[in-house]
């Protein structure tokens, strides 16, 4: 990845990552552990390089982060069961 992006001359990455890298400034700080998280959402967890995010509170709700080993699971369970980002969905078809 590191030599692709040295390469990159016509914008490609810029293109392909609009959300990851926004601009050159992003693309030349991009640092290892950035790139390895790229490569985790588009190859392993499948998103689209298109929706690829920087940030991982972006993609996982900082909800999740809330460390249960420490407090009451039940103030965990009140937290997400509260939170809007780990609301339900109903659907009439599933894809």
């Amino acid at each position: 990845m590191r030599k692709s992006i040295a390469k990159n001359t016509k914008n490609v990455w810029l293109e392909q990552f609009p959300l990851f890298f926004p601009d050159q400034n992003s693309l030349t700080t991009a640092t290892d552990t950035d790139l390895v998280w790229l490569s985790i959402q588009t190859q392993v967890l499948g998103i689209s390089s298109y929706s690829a995010v920087r940030l991982l509170d972006k993609v996982i709700p900082p909800d999740f982060f809330y460390d249960a080993k420490y407090i009451n699971s039940i103030l965990l369970d009140e937290l997400i069961r509260n939170s809007k980002d780990w609301t339900t969905k109903d659907y009439d078809t599933y894809e």
